[in-house]
């Protein structure tokens, strides 16, 4: 993880809430430690790694559209299979929205920049209550106008076509609003 000149230091092993550890839940042979890594601008980040592939986990992960946009989307989880797919659909449809994967929390305050970048920001997620979208407005303070829910409940795997189909729908509204005024 750590480039040439930068100083890695090994901390304990990985906390639960509980005080259990990841060895307690089975996480153990064949996993790197967890990692404090020093940036050039004395910022700390966390990353561990998941397995000897060098995968690496980490607060977010940001993809940009190929073409600039003020539309963004915001999801997590389970739900990036399909979203990922949506965005290929969407893209096809002529529609390009920047995507930010969160994998973390309490938030880095890159997700703030990104919704502050985007005039709208989709949020995606796989319960009624939108319960990412409010920690997202408790934590910075973002407009609740400016974070669409697209939110999915009914008890089966949100599908690509679903979320690309809310967000076509959202975005060919807000359209239509603003050709009429």
């Amino acid at each position: 993880c750590a480039g040439a000149g930068e100083q890695v230091e090994h901390a304990r092993p990985l906390q639960l809430a509980d005080e259990t550890t990841r060895e307690d839940v089975g996480v153990g042979a064949g996993f790197a430690p967890l990692e404090v890594e020093q940036d050039v601008g004395d910022a700390r980040r966390l990353s561990l790694v998941l397995d000897p592939s060098g995968l690496v986990g980490g607060v977010f992960v940001r993809r940009d559209a190929r073409r600039a946009t003020k539309t963004g989307v915001i999801y997590f989880g389970s739900t990036t299979p399909a979203l990922n797919e949506s965005l290929e659909t969407l893209e096809a449809q002529g529609r390009h929205v920047d995507a930010l994967r969160l994998r973390g929390f309490p938030f880095a305050d890159e997700v703030f920049d990104f919704i502050a970048q985007h005039e709208q920001v989709f949020v995606v997620e796989q319960n009624r209550d939108g319960q990412l979208r409010t920690l997202i407005m408790n934590e910075g303070g973002v407009d609740p106008a400016k974070l669409i829910a697209v939110n999915h409940y009914d008890g089966t795997p949100i599908t690509a076509r679903f979320i690309a189909g809310e967000i076509t729908a959202r975005l060919t509204a807000r359209s239509l609003v603003e050709a009429a005024e």
